[in-house]
């Protein structure tokens, strides 16, 4: 009886437990339902699956969202549309082009690449962009002069800057140039950017670009090296502010309105802000400017400090070069406070700055040292752009223009063309880093040479022993002067004592030395052995000479009472008295 009480508890139990699970699995379809339901094509369909995948999945993160590219959810402003303007000339740019690929476009792989630079002989070095995520517009272009406007003349002024105007104007032409490119991009594709970062091409970064630089209403730039007004090495802003700090043309006659009057680039670009009331903030950086230009050091107080590329930086957009420094630790504080703080001066911390001494070009072995500040990755970079020849170089910028949306300007062959000749006809500097020693040997080598004419070496006759010593004859080469042999020179004897070189060695004759030789030509007649001669023993002797068609004083008749002789160097036959 006991059992059978307890058998309506036990089916309740059972009965509820079966409930539970028939209603898990009601929901569990009926959510399924809706989500196939609500999916309209089978991409979807495979990441919500993946959703309902493995419980750890729900507390790993979630699913990813949709999109063109997959979503690093560490970085918030991947989500954002930004486009990068780079801008300048691409002089070291196997240098800085990887640096940048690395470190600030590949970090922001939802950006759009802007590229506005002119057409040398470094273009072809740009086609390390081809490694970019994304590339939106390129536009490669033979500078001209640009016209300069009498409110340009006024507003701005050539001091301070290498090429006047001009050059201002230039450097003015390409920031604004990659703005208007923008904003054709933008009409065409009906959208904003979010962001627009604004960097040189001579730019070498050795850290990402943080997060924390992108501040919505506010223009971002580095500090220090403002040249009494801002530094504008590098900016990034939303786009509203970014229109007024790219415009560095069009908003010239607006600052002559203003009263403006010789600025710089700095002072201009600070000018521009201001006026159109866009707020800026400062942030260090770690990024400098590459330089091939020599400034002296130590920097006086209006002077430009070059740091080492291998400085711990941020740098904040120094000038720089890959160099073994010369002042480092204490040295520096003398000299970065030294500096004008409205000039060249720039924010630094203690050990996060080694200068170089840039009096001079950069030292041989370089390559080296940026290899081991870089890394292999991009030493590998370096080295495949020196190794490019005529077809990879067409072949690459072939497949860098179908990836862009639009392409400007010159086209790749007239790019590789240009760059690639000058490159092979002679680089400015070795792959290969070598020892100071191994380079002069190679200077030597490469330096023209002459070729000489095999010595002469008179030929000895026969030794004749008298009194304990040696005669000996010898002969010099007939000079081919159109003469015959009988008008030739004849030499007369010379008495010389075995030399002895050294302890267990035998004698080795005294040769004639090549100053006292006529050296004859590959086309000279051979020697003539001429033998003169020779005195009785132990007496004076006369001997004449008739002079021939080449000596100078004519037929004179010497007379020489000596027994030393040596081969006389000028024609008048003058013996030597010992």
């Amino acid at each position: 009886m006991k059992n059978l009480a307890k058998i309506p508890t036990k089916f309740a139990k059972r009965a509820l437990h079966l409930e539970w699970k028939l209603l898990i699995l009601v929901l569990f379809s009926v959510t399924f339902l809706a989500n196939v339901s609500l999916l309209s094509s089978p991409a979807s369909l495979s990441i919500s699956l993946r959703c309902f995948a493995p419980v750890k999945s729900t507390f790993s993160g979630g699913c990813a969202p949709t999109g063109r590219h997959p979503v690093r959810l560490e970085n918030p402003l991947n989500e954002s549309r930004i486009a990068v303007c780079l801008v300048g000339g691409a002089r070291r740019f196997e240098l800085t082009g990887p640096s940048i690929v690395e470190r600030i476009l590949r970090v922001y792989e939802n950006s759009d690449l802007f590229l506005h630079s002119p057409l040398d002989s470094n273009a072809y070095k740009l086609l390390l962009l081809n490694d970019a995520p994304r590339i939106a517009a390129v536009r490669i272009f033979k500078p001209e002069p640009i016209p300069e406007t009498e409110s340009e003349v006024q507003v701005l002024t050539a001091t301070h800057s290498p090429n006047g105007i001009q050059g201002l104007l230039q450097y003015f032409n390409l920031v604004e140039g990659c703005l208007k490119m923008i904003n054709a991009y933008q009409e065409e594709n009906n959208f904003t950017y979010d962001w627009v970062i604004r960097t040189r091409v001579d730019g070498y970064w050795s850290a990402p670009l943080g997060p924390e630089n992108f501040i919505p209403a506010k223009y971002l730039i580095p500090p220090g090296s403002v040249y009494r007004g801002l530094n504008d090495r590098f900016g990034v802003g939303d786009y509203n502010t970014s229109v007024v700090a790219l415009s560095r043309l069009s908003l010239i006659p607006r600052l002559k309105s203003a009263g403006f009057t010789k600025l710089n680039s700095e002072s201009a670009f600070k000018a521009q802000l201001t006026t159109q009331k866009v707020e800026f903030t400062t942030n260090r950086l770690p990024f400098c400017v590459v330089t091939d230009r020599k400034y002296g050091f130590p920097p006086d107080r209006f002077g430009v400090p070059v740091a080492a590329l291998s400085s711990p930086g941020p740098l904040n957009g120094m000038k720089c070069r890959p160099c073994r420094p010369v002042c480092t630790g204490s040295c520096v504080r003398p000299i970065m406070n030294g500096l004008a703080r409205g000039w060249s001066w720039t924010e630094w911390t203690e050990n996060s700055v080694r200068l170089c001494d840039a009096r001079r070009k950069w030292e041989n072995g370089w390559e080296m040292l940026f290899d081991e500040v870089a890394g292999k990755k991009l030493a590998y970079a370096r080295n495949k752009v020196w190794a490019l020849n005529m077809s990879q170089c067409v072949d690459g910028f072939n497949r860098m223009k179908r990836r862009t949306a639009h392409w400007y300007g010159s086209g790749p062959e007239e790019i590789c063309r240009q760059g690639l000749k000058s490159s092979q006809e002679g680089r400015q500097v070795r792959p290969i880093p070598i020892s100071s020693q191994q380079h002069r040997r190679e200077s030597r080598r490469s330096q023209p040479t002459t070729v000489k004419p095999p010595p002469v070496v008179a030929k000895e006759t026969e030794t004749k022993q008298q009194k304990g010593e040696a005669y000996h004859r010898t002969t010099l080469p007939v000079v081919d002067d159109g003469s015959s042999p009988s008008q030739s020179q004849l030499h007369r004897c010379r008495r010389t004592e075995p030399q002895m070189t050294g302890r267990g060695e035998r004698p080795r004759r005294q040769q004639l030395s090549p100053g006292h030789l006529d050296r004859p030509s590959h086309n000279q007649a051979r020697p003539l052995r001429l033998d003169p001669p020779q005195p009785p023993p132990n007496t004076p002797y006369r001997q004449t000479h008739e002079s021939g068609a080449g000596t100078t004083n004519g037929d004179k008749r010497r007379s020489v009472l000596s027994e030393r002789w040596r081969p006389s160097t000028d024609d008048s036959r003058r013996p030597l008295r010992g």
